[in-house]
């Protein structure tokens, strides 16, 4: 009597058994696998296909229009807008941009005008209230938090990661919707461990030229930008920023923003040292009074949320705080702000907090 086995695989020829009298059969084994690795290749053959076929034509073109937008300004085929007839896009402005090999490098216009002065967004001094000034940072990594980060009110500064993804057409969207732009300048982090600064993070040990050559780096990932934050995980100690062991560490970083009009956010905790310790800088500097990086729950975010609101509303009468771009963070920020002008408090870019009279008197762009 044949066995189930034999009777299935005599119905089912792909799983034919061999048959020690004809040695013309294959193996039962080896002909389930040839079954099952000629379907797989087939499958993944189609897979290819599907994705070359959707992604590539759309990441295709989106390189060519760029690559088309870029060659045709530099060939001043566009002008939007420039009075002076210079080449002009909505991203650059060219009194503004050092042309270098690799892309632009900021800089101050013939007449003195700073990209901090030119790109910084719409007062709100005519407004009564206490000033809540709110910088969103890490943006850029994830893009469904970038979407987020950009639908969020045009008076919240966005601060980009130096690796953020398309970070020129995130400026260029994000501008538009009316948000001042910071990018991050990833200086070497507290705990090498837990945080990556990346490649082009600037040590205390690298040479001037090297600290230089990270910065130019960063500055020419995009335009459009009023200035630089540093992340709050930093490493930066007294004596380093003090000049006690031979100098400023930061001193050709820091000089470098200075000559070319940018701002400079510290979001470090307000017990480090500050980063105008150097006695040759004096340029645009602005420290974070509240942080929130990563919080614990959505009740722990708003308690701190509301102890910013009730600085700001009390002897200060403004806060800066900085808050990281996650999901849970950008959904509570979201909806705490909608209700922020009920209780007399007032929305305003970081810009304003620095040009404030107490401050510094803002030129207007001309």
């Amino acid at each position: 009597m044949r066995s189930p086995w034999r009777r299935w695989s005599g119905r089912l020829p792909f799983l034919k058994g061999h048959d020690n009298r004809t040695s013309s059969v294959r193996p039962t084994r080896t002909r389930i696998f040839h079954f099952f690795r000629f379907w797989g290749l087939v499958s993944c053959a189609f897979l290819a296909f599907f994705v070359y076929g959707l992604v590539f034509p759309f990441g295709l073109s989106m390189y060519q229009s760029t690559r088309q937008v870029v060659q045709e300004s530099l060939a001043g085929k566009h002008s939007f807008g420039s009075s002076s007839g210079q080449v002009d896009r909505p991203d650059i402005d060219h009194r503004l941009v050092e042309p270098v090999e690799d892309g632009f490098l900021p800089t101050r216009s013939v007449s003195g005008l700073s990209p901090l002065q030119v790109y910084r967004a719409p007062s709100t001094e005519e407004l009564v209230g206490a000033r809540v000034y709110i910088i969103v940072t890490g943006v850029g990594l994830s893009r469904s938090e970038t979407v987020r980060a950009i639908d969020l009110p045009p008076a919240i500064t966005l601060g980009l990661s130096a690796y953020a993804r398309d970070i020129g057409n995130t400026v260029l969207v994000a501008r538009a919707r009316g948000h001042e732009i910071l990018i991050e300048l990833p200086l070497e982090p507290r705990d090498k461990l837990a945080f990556d600064s990346g490649p082009f993070r600037i040590n205390a040990s690298d040479s001037p030229g090297e600290k230089i050559d990270k910065l130019h780096y960063v500055l020419q990932r995009a335009t459009g930008y009023i200035g630089l934050y540093v992340a709050a995980n930093t490493q930066l100690s007294g004596t380093q920023l003090s000049g006690a062991e031979g100098g400023n560490v930061l001193d050709p970083v820091m000089l470098q923003v200075q000559e070319r009009g940018l701002l400079l956010l510290d979001s470090r905790a307000q017990d480090e040292p500050s980063l105008r310790a150097s006695p040759r800088f004096d340029g645009s500097i602005v420290r974070v009074m509240q942080r929130i990086n990563f919080p614990q729950s959505e009740i722990q975010l708003q308690k701190d949320l509301q102890r910013a609101l009730d600085r700001a509303r009390g002897i200060d009468g403004e806060v800066v705080l900085s808050i990281r771009a996650q999901a849970l963070s950008l959904r509570v920020l979201s909806e705490w702000v909608q209700n922020l002008d009920q209780g007399g408090s007032v929305l305003a870019p970081l810009s304003e907090y620095y040009f404030s009279s107490t401050r510094a008197a803002a030129p207007q762009p001309s």
